[in-house]
């Protein structure tokens, strides 16, 4: 069965990056507000130079925090091709190119250029990853990339010693998932304490390394936020009542769906096989990263969309083991003119339980990610509402009003450095349920808002037939289709007691 040369894993790669820039280029607009926001950014870095860390459109005026290497790597490729194209096909890019590390890894464990590819071609179309990552502008799967390039540096650590330390640099500028590297990398630790597992005397010092560096890099960069939320920097100033938005439960239903049936049960059985009886010490570096972080998943300490990626890839290679052990087991029975067959039958159910409904999904959401309603919405704004108007909206809207409609939000999704979020969020959430004239026009003078949003989105998170004061004398409904747009008549008057 092997493979006379690494064609395979280019050809796969290729084919990985035609399908994402196929879907991605479906949709003319990007899937997800938090597109936008770094969106925002390269726009600013390319007339300024800078990012906009201080943002007169958010909030009605507030600061940003973010590492911008990303975003600065994405104004590099804008001196040479569209905005369009690189907003698009970039984080596409990066995403196809896991492929190249989890290889990397599945070759230095099995030593077997075929079921190396096997486990990559998994990796890359995890549900959990796959659509959630699709026709989005984020630093994600940069960040993605980096780390699973760190762990196989990690595993030849030897041969690719300066590339290892170029690549954590790269990454401690990039995107606090670095952060979940060094938790990963103190798993195995334990675990190679507990087994009686010497490390040599170069693993110890870049363990040391990969702890200290990013730590101290975000320790600086976010002491602000750190004095002021304490522990609770954890959950990004996110307010209580969206908590549960971002950071799910784990059910045994919802891991099978995110991570798919196959990669789940081959990769938990060598998971298993390799922890507790066959102690190999390569599995114990997966094994530390895959416990570790599910233990941060199983406390609310991490989003499912980034802890369920990390982990459904690191199941996937240990799912390639399992295949590799059941294709060596088969190979000494008399099933052995079947070991071909047996293992082409696991990959079809995993296309078909993976592969088929990833893509269906993946279409699905981008297609109708941001909805008809919010687009036309934007469109209505954008061309009619004042210059520098600002208005109320679900937070998931803010960066689309921003960039789409060219007006300020009241609130959106970057809690970060924001002392009063929850308070901001409870008003929002009080004007789009109240029935008091008062209490509405009191808050959105508040915020100097004299505009308010209610798409489907809005009229489903907070079961809303009709908005409670669509007929008040004090909100004149200025756009009305599948969203509404209603415009504040009224004014609050202070009085004197």
């Amino acid at each position: 069965m092997e493979l006379k040369s690494n064609y395979g894993i280019i050809l796969l790669f290729l084919m990985i990056l035609i399908v994402r820039v196929y879907l991605s280029l479906l949709n003319p607009l990007l899937s997800s507000d938090e597109s936008y926001f770094n969106v925002k950014q390269v726009d600013n870095i390319m007339s300024t130079g800078k990012p906009l860390l201080q943002d007169p459109a958010s909030w009605n005026g507030s600061k940003h925090h973010l590492l911008a290497t990303f975003h600065y790597l994405t104004g590099f490729f804008l001196l040479f091709f569209k905005k369009e194209l690189v907003f698009k096909i970039l984080p596409q890019f990066f995403a196809s190119l896991i492929v190249f590390p989890v290889y990397g890894i599945l070759k230095s464990i099995l030593d077997n250029k075929n079921f190396a590819l096997i486990g990559a071609f998994m990796s890359a179309f995890i549900p959990v990853f796959f659509v959630n990552t699709i026709n989005t502008f984020t630093p994600l799967t940069f960040a993605l990339f980096l780390l699973f390039s760190l762990v196989y540096f990690f595993i030849n650590l030897e041969q690719n010693l300066i590339y290892y330390i170029v690549f954590l640099t790269i990454a401690s500028f990039s995107h606090p998932l670095i952060l979940l590297y060094s938790v990963g990398i103190f798993g195995y630790v334990i675990f190679s304490k507990v087994e009686n597992i010497t490390l040599k005397q170069i693993e110890k010092e870049i363990i040391l390394f990969s702890v200290f560096l990013p730590y101290l890099i975000y320790f600086v960069f976010y002491r602000n936020a750190l004095l002021f939320h304490a522990k609770n920097i954890v959950w990004q100033n996110i307010p209580g009542q969206m908590l549960d938005i971002y950071f799910q439960n784990i059910t045994l239903l919802g891991s099978i769906y995110s991570i798919s049936v196959i990669p789940l049960l081959f990769g938990l059985y060598a998971g298993y096989s390799y922890l507790f009886a066959l102690k190999e010490k390569k599995m114990y570096l997966i094994s530390g990263f895959i416990i570790s972080i599910s233990l941060l998943l199983w406390q609310k300490m991490i989003a499912l969309t980034i802890g369920g990626a990390i982990i459904g890839i690191f199941l996937c290679i240990l799912a390639a083991q399992s295949l590799y052990d059941l294709f060596k087991l088969i190979n000494k029975t008399k099933f052995s003119k079947m070991n071909n067959t047996i293992i082409l039958l696991v990959l079809v159910l995993f296309i078909l339980t993976s592969l088929v409904p990833g893509l269906v999904e993946a279409k699905n959401k981008l297609m109708s990610n941001p909805a008809k309603d919010k687009i036309t919405a934007f469109n209505w704004i954008r061309t009619t509402a004042p210059l520098n108007s600002s208005f109320v909206a679900l937070p998931e809207e803010g960066n689309y009003l921003n960039v789409l409609g060219r007006v300020k939000n009241v609130i959106d999704t970057d809690f970060l450095m924001k002392k009063d979020s929850s308070t901001v969020y409870n008003d929002i959430r009080r004007i789009f349920l109240t029935h008091s004239e008062i209490e509405a026009v009191d808050l959105m003078s508040k915020y100097n808002s004299d505009y308010l949003l209610i798409t489907q989105e809005a009229k489903e998170k907070f079961n809303l037939k009709k908005w409670g004061l669509q007929d008040s004398k004090c909100f004149e409904l200025v756009y009305n289709s599948s969203a509404e747009i209603y415009k504040k008549t009224c004014r609050r008057v202070r009085t004197l007691e």
